[in-house]
């Protein structure tokens, strides 16, 4: 899962990511343009998605909630996209996290 806000021409901006799911050998996805996500990101420790895929053939509900311990994972500093600042280092990545 992931997500983000990104400028497009004219000075707008729009929301993209995927929340998906891989469940009994069939892969669940939901995007913007097939349903509905919502997502509150740290930018260390604390991921929380939400997904709805409201057309198509598998149409299903999804929150996944990811958490890591900053004192026992520190995590590699990752450059990310920031409104201000363009290109940073901003965020940490791990493949560590309890999962729900």
């Amino acid at each position: 899962a992931g997500g983000g806000r990104r400028k497009i021409p004219l000075g707008q901006t729009e929301d993209l990511g995927m929340v998906s799911v891989h469940f009994n050998g069939k892969f669940y996805e939901a995007v913007p343009w097939t349903g509905e996500m919502e997502w509150d990101v740290d930018p260390w420790g604390k991921w929380n998605m939400r997904g709805r895929c409201t057309s198509g053939q598998r149409l299903f509900e999804v929150e996944i909630t990811a958490l890591c311990d900053p004192k026992k994972v520190p995590g590699v500093v990752l450059r990310a996209p920031t409104k201000d600042d363009g290109l940073v280092y901003f965020c940490k990545d791990s493949f560590y996290a309890e999962t729900t």
